[in-house]
């Protein structure tokens, strides 16, 4: 973390008021997050891995101003006056959704569902170029595949098995409605305001995508909400409470949910993220049986 005297001087580099209450914030980014004088939040990349990512959220904020997105006060990628890239937002009077889901009635949940399909509605209909999703699909899947061949992460049988994976993805993917999604839209991302409207945080992983794919990540929250607690977020389970959230999603976008192959495109997503997930965890029971059992699934369609 850094030192008060470097958060002051990136502070008044920037033309804010000095730190005269700052703490750590764990819950709901990917980086070292924190609080300033309760106003701001100060969002640094200390990884340079992360680095790609940090810059195409900085990007997101500069290019848009939706109401229920934080506003982007500053920010410097240059790394000339500190050895990391950092931004400064607004921050927002308001609850990680993750953390409060379990406690509100079913009446404020149905609210804020309803809430947070405003505001993806929104986000959806933002007009974007085309994308040949497919091929996003077969590079993202060859990336990890060849990470783990390179570094025989699994067994060469489990790799073949892969190999005609990757080619029955390609061959049971159907493109739907093209638009602009966040990309990581599960709880943790949402901030429960006071009024029961909700906000958007960590754009990271933001692109222009199927319009399903943006249910991926609450539809595995809501299957597995545990597997969403993160560090510091340590809170009750309501599951039951979970799974109403695929069910509401369901219910009001039938024309989405029902449509021809929803069901294959999101095992295909699952498949992704479990194969990137293997990359970073190999011996994570989890993922091995989403890529080794569930997705015969497709292998059988073929």
């Amino acid at each position: 973390m850094q030192s008060l005297e470097e958060i002051n001087k990136i502070l008044m580099i920037n033309n804010l008021e000095e730190a005269s209450n700052c703490y750590k914030i764990n819950i709901g980014f990917n980086n070292k997050i924190l609080s300033i004088n309760n106003k701001y939040i100060l969002k640094t990349c200390y990884n340079e891995n992360r680095e790609t990512e940090f810059l195409k959220e900085i990007n997101f904020y500069g290019q848009n101003n939706y109401e229920f997105i934080p506003k982007l006060i500053a920010y410097d990628y240059t790394k000339e006056e500190f050895p990391f890239c950092y931004m400064i937002q607004e921050q927002i009077s308001g609850k990680n959704l993750y953390a409060v889901w379990s406690e509100l009635s079913f009446s404020a949940r149905k609210e804020a569902l309803y809430n947070l399909l405003k505001v993806m509605n929104t986000l959806h209909n933002k007009k974007v170029d085309s994308v040949d999703y497919i091929k996003v699909i077969d590079s993202e899947f060859s990336r990890y595949l060849k990470i783990i061949t390179e570094k025989s992460i699994l067994s060469s049988f489990k790799i073949n098995y892969l190999e005609s994976l990757k080619e029955a993805l390609h061959d049971n993917y159907s493109t739907h409605k093209l638009c602009l999604i966040h990309g990581d839209l599960q709880f943790n991302n949402v901030i429960y305001m006071p009024n029961r409207e909700v906000k958007i945080v960590d754009f990271e992983h933001y692109e222009v995508a199927p319009i399903e794919k943006e249910f991926a990540s609450l539809y595995r929250m809501s299957e597995n909400p545990k597997s969403f607690m993160q560090e510091g977020n340590y809170c009750k389970i309501d599951e039951i409470g979970f799974h109403y959230v695929k069910t509401f999603f369901e219910e009001n976008c039938k024309e989405i949910c029902s449509s021809p192959n929803f069901e294959n495109n999101m095992l295909i997503y699952e498949i992704l993220n479990a194969i990137r997930w293997i990359v970073k965890y190999p011996d994570y029971p989890k993922y091995h049986n989403i890529l080794f059992t569930k997705s015969k699934k497709l292998t059988k369609c073929k």
